[in-house]
């Protein structure tokens, strides 16, 4: 049910067993990610195969690079990530075909309520909050096939940040 709901973008625990265990999982991946020699493509295809939802042809993702889960991340062909790249992954993003992403860029899904009732519950026996209660949205990227056309018919910088 965890699932379901944090796809809905409905109020979930993220607390629980089993989103620690697949929070765990995905630190302990990303971390050998990001320790595996920078030119052994077969280590890194490897682990990323085990750690992303899905991912086309031609995936770069330069190390350092964090992520919540890992499993609710796609790539679509011929992406580069750039390196401290950080995604908040509790619910999909999807980043389409052709993307080039910069250093530092950060993908969050994830947010937690304003109101702090709400964000952490009622009070246990002994004082203390639940875990923070947390929201989500999925993120999508268009290909960038649009943004290459227009740079080829040789439009302005202001009328490509239109598309």
């Amino acid at each position: 049910m965890t699932r379901e709901k944090i796809l809905a973008g409905q109020l979930y625990d993220y607390g629980g067993a089993e989103l620690l265990r697949q929070w765990h999982r995905a630190k302990d991946l990303v971390r050998d990610y990001n320790r595996a020699d920078s030119a052994d493509v077969r280590e890194k295809e490897r682990i990323s195969n085990e750690l992303l939802g899905g991912r086309g042809k031609n995936l770069w993702i330069t190390a350092p690079f964090y992520v919540d889960y890992g499993n609710n991340i796609y790539f679509g062909n011929n992406c580069e990530v750039n390196m401290n790249f950080t995604f908040l992954d509790d619910n999909e993003i999807r980043i389409g075909d052709n993307a080039l992403i910069a250093p530092n860029v950060q993908i969050y899904t994830a947010f937690h309520p304003m109101n702090a009732a709400e964000r952490f519950g009622e009070k246990k026996e002994d004082g203390s909050f639940a875990f923070c209660k947390t929201r989500t949205a999925p993120v999508v990227t268009r290909q960038c096939d649009r943004l290459r056309k227009s740079l080829q018919s040789g439009k302005r910088k202001r009328d490509i940040l239109k598309i």
